[in-house]
């Protein structure tokens, strides 16, 4: 086990069954579809042996590839072909393509289908929309551009407050969708519906199905 304070990288194919080490920075280069993985931690454990390939990564971990950034306390890469990233401990993820940020305890990630996983008090930041979303579960589809939040959804927005159970935000037409006891609070105004959509370019709500609402009305002086 070396223990080095200098610079150090780990080639995944010198350690024949396991190896230990004290990892500052480090390269992946087994990528998938030409994307390599470059890592760092305070500590590495990897095991090469034929279908129980993978390397986990403690302390301060981070992992980039050219479409995510991830840092948890724990991170672990899976697979011959490093398919899965899971990890725990104040993740925090950055998606480079779409310019989100999502936080949460624990993360799967499917690099072959582009798909994030964040489970327990989960966050989605969209900086670009001013828009903040948080649940319990939110799964972020890269390819299709669409987050799917569940689980006591609360949606946060200048002049615009909202929760549903279930809400679908599809970034590519700035569009969320919300059902599962829908309430949606914007200027004061209250609306209710089975289902509710909100197209944050245009400040549209569309109401369907047993619609209720209260719109304030400012008092102006003749």
């Amino acid at each position: 086990m070396p223990q080095s304070n200098t610079l150090s990288f780990l080639s995944l194919k010198r350690c024949p069954l396991r190896c230990f080490a004290v990892l500052f920075f480090g390269v992946i280069l087994m990528p998938l579809a030409s994307e390599t993985i470059r890592f760092s931690a305070m500590t590495v454990e990897s095991v090469t042996a034929e279908g129980r390939e993978r390397t986990v990564l403690q302390g301060d971990a981070q992992v980039d590839t050219e479409r995510v950034q991830i840092k948890a306390q724990r991170i672990e890469i899976l697979g011959s072909d490093q398919r899965t990233i899971r990890a725990t401990g104040g993740v925090l993820i950055i998606e480079k393509k779409q310019n989100l940020t999502l936080e949460g305890d624990s993360l799967e990630y499917d690099r072959t289908y582009d798909i994030l996983l964040v489970s327990g008090n989960a966050m989605l930041e969209d900086a670009d929309e001013g828009l903040i979303v948080r649940g319990g579960i939110i799964e972020n589809r890269g390819e299709q551009e669409l987050a799917i939040i569940q689980v006591g959804v609360r949606i946060l927005k200048e002049d615009l407050v909202a929760r549903a159970e279930v809400v679908q935000y599809h970034r590519n037409t700035q569009q969320l969708e919300l059902s599962g006891n829908p309430l949606v609070f914007s200027d004061g105004d209250e609306y209710r519906a089975n289902r509710i959509s909100i197209n944050l370019d245009t400040d549209d709500i569309l109401l369907d199905g047993r619609v209720t609402g209260i719109i304030e009305q400012e008092n102006r002086n003749e």
